[in-house]
């Protein structure tokens, strides 16, 4: 059987600073798996780049016996389309859609699309039961429990110098080689902005690898591959404190030699256990920080509170491991004084890079089901661009500008250049491609 695996968040290049570019674990793990009686072949627009029509040419131009297409909601009209004439074209093939959530936005998506079925649940497992039976539930999501049983993700098809972090920090003093892991699933948190179908680790149902089997793939990783930095891609990597210290404890006494980064939570992390990470190769945390106003987090219903969060972030920093701090502007009843707060916590807490981003209403989050009525309007699902779905207490003209804003307060001073040297300089000798890159393009982008 003929497999495409398709993956479809824009179209053409993408304007503005550098963003991450990591591989579609989902397609990874499925071609793992396909490739053993399969053939495969992957296409990843996050690095081809191609126009629509490109797109649409190269899908046209040849029939599939199966076709798995995961695409952002930013193009999910025009990819809806494109599978619309390939199924005229192709009548016997099949194309699924791959989803994370039952939700209306997607029904009709499908609908418009005349695709075969949409992948909810874990797309392993769907696609394994849909090989056997020939049938999809669209009732309820398939999971996994147990992601030991897993295979080692296709590292290989995305061995690519275009796969890039450039938000998080790494100790490398050799030229960068990325490679990337997601070792749990779902969230059991309740932050009303949060959406599955931008998060990796979808669901809510939390799920995860044992220590063992992480290190087994990391040592795979590294002595056969050559990889010497890897992005752990869970949303809350530290939410099992245990399975962390185990595997810090393995990665020490294993010898296992790699410069390693991770996203999660502050009131998941502990001066403790970040020395640990910081000795087992940790380089550089993110942190969802959202906002420096109480009142904020608690309308978000994040879950902590603001002096928690500096005082995780001055811990990473004193241990030496690099901060991304990731804020919303634009949050239901955030006012001026908020905004305010907002950069005043990253002053002080001296973070190496900061990742300020558009409220934007997915249609599964609890947000969209409390404001869905008054807004998402064209360019709408794009948190990168502020998409005119004011409601927040700050003027439109000025919250159109509060991301930039953000950013010229906190990089254009004397203190984040010496954060920035002190994180940072061996991008400058080792690594001078990635740095000339993400400095041009955020020089272009303050100067906006």
């Amino acid at each position: 059987m003929k497999v495409l695996l398709i993956r479809i968040n824009h179209f053409g290049k993408v304007l503005g600073h550098p963003r991450d570019v990591f591989m579609p674990f989902d397609l990874s793990m499925l071609s793992a798996i396909l490739k053993k009686e399969h053939l495969v072949d992957i296409k990843d627009n996050d690095v081809l780049k191609w126009e629509e029509k490109n797109m649409k040419r190269y899908l046209l131009a040849r029939r599939w016996d199966l076709l798995v297409i995961k695409f952002g909601l930013e193009v999910g009209v025009e990819v809806a389309e494109m599978v619309r004439e390939y199924k005229q074209k192709y009548k016997r093939s099949k194309v699924l859609l791959l989803d994370y959530e039952n939700n209306a936005w997607y029904r009709n998506m499908l609908e418009k699309s005349k695709a075969d079925a949409y992948i909810w649940g874990d797309p392993e497992k769907v696609i394994d039961n849909y090989l056997k039976t020939g049938k999809i539930s669209q009732d309820n999501p398939e999971l996994i429990d147990n992601l030991d049983d897993l295979p080692f993700y296709d590292h290989r098809s995305f061995l690519n110098q275009k796969y890039q972090i450039f938000s998080k920090t790494v100790k490398v003093y050799k030229k960068v080689k990325w490679g990337f892991l997601l070792t749990s699933r779902g969230c059991p948190f309740g932050c009303k902005f949060c959406s599955s179908n931008i998060r990796n680790s979808h669901g809510k149902k939390y799920r995860e690898m044992g220590a063992k089997r992480i290190y087994s793939e990391l040592r795979y990783m590294v002595e056969k591959l050559g990889i010497n930095a890897i992005s752990f891609e869970d949303d809350i990597f530290t939410f099992k404190r245990q399975r962390v210290v185990d595997l810090c404890n393995l990665i020490i006494d294993g010898k296992l030699k790699f410069s390693w980064v991770v996203s999660t939570r502050a009131d998941c992390l502990d001066g403790e256990l970040i020395s640990l990470m910081k000795k087992a190769g940790c380089g550089g945390v993110a942190i969802g920080v959202e906002s420096g106003s109480n009142k904020i987090l608690k309308a978000m219903n994040k879950g902590e509170k603001v002096q928690e969060i500096k005082n995780k972030l001055l811990c990473l920093r004193k241990n030496g491991v690099a901060v991304t701090a990731n804020v919303i502007v634009g949050y239901p009843g955030e006012d001026k004084n908020d905004l305010k707060k907002t950069i005043k916590l990253l002053m002080e807490s001296r973070v190496v890079m900061v990742h300020a981003h558009y409220l934007t209403l997915y249609p599964d989050t609890v947000l969209y089901r409390e404001f869905g009525k008054k807004a998402i309007k064209k360019g709408g699902y794009n948190h990168r661009i502020y998409g005119e779905n004011n409601l927040s207490k700050i003027r439109e003209e000025e919250l159109k500008r509060a991301v930039i804003k953000i950013y010229k307060t906190y990089y254009l001073t004397w203190n984040y250049l010496m954060t920035y040297i002190k994180f940072r300089w061996q991008y400058w000798i080792f690594n001078p491609h990635v740095e000339i890159s993400l400095f041009l393009r955020t020089q272009s982008y303050l100067l906006k």
